[in-house]
């Protein structure tokens, strides 16, 4: 997993605050979502915007632009509904990059567009790298990959976050399910450990530690 900080081009630049009202006045909006937008953030401004006008690389039919939005928080955790939320009001990926304090993370989600109805999005599972000291920034911030185009970019983006290595020829789509998968594996064998260790009958034991083996096996075979 890396931190998915670039260099974008000056071109790219945009540097637009975005008040938060335009996200949490949505009627849509939970008064949850409000109150976090409220007490945990305390500016958005679009950063970016990468584009085939402003990094010369082709769009596709899947993906025209990518915007990148920096949030100042007034905290260190924010309710990724907060995210999810900004995500569904804008029909492009975004870089989301957090920073509190003399810190710096980068979140973004796998976002695809619906197979059912193409006017739509799915925003899936977050991925985030660590928190950086702004001080090191420069020392790991890097030049854009060389791809073919705006939806290779996302990938790679998307890998560069990703605490998974990809399995030959496997997608994003692919590896970010498989990703799941390990994910919810990883929860069932927490949940059954716990179990066993409140049980007292030995046949049960049993019964359980053969389930934790079969659960094991699987997470194993998804890791490889």
């Amino acid at each position: 997993m890396g931190y998915a900080i670039y260099q974008y081009p000056q071109k790219a630049y945009v540097n637009r605050p975005i008040p938060k009202t335009k996200f949490y006045e949505n009627a849509n909006i939970t008064k949850s979502v409000k109150d976090a937008f409220i007490s945990q953030i305390q500016q958005i401004t679009w950063a970016y915007k990468l584009s085939p006008e402003t990094i010369n690389l082709a769009s596709t039919k899947s993906l025209l632009e990518i915007q990148v939005f920096n949030i100042q928080l007034k905290m260190s955790d924010l309710d990724e509904k907060v995210l999810l939320s900004i995500d569904k009001a804008i029909s492009h990926p975004i870089l989301f990059q957090l920073y509190f304090e003399d810190k710096v993370q980068v979140k973004l989600a796998y976002k695809r567009i619906n197979e059912a109805d193409e006017s739509k999005w799915v925003v899936e599972q977050y991925f985030s790298s660590g928190w950086i000291s702004i001080s090191k920034v420069d020392e790991v911030k890097t030049n854009l990959p060389i791809v073919l185009d705006l939806s290779g970019l996302y990938e790679q983006i998307l890998k560069e976050l990703l605490p998974l290595e990809a399995s030959n020829g496997e997608s994003i789509k692919e590896q970010t399910q498989r990703f799941n998968l390990i994910t919810q594996k990883q929860k069932e064998i927490t949940q059954l450990q716990s179990k066993m260790r409140n049980e007292k009958q030995f046949n049960r034991k049993v019964e359980m530690n053969n389930q934790l083996k079969t659960l094991q096996q699987q997470l194993d075979q998804l890791q490889t």
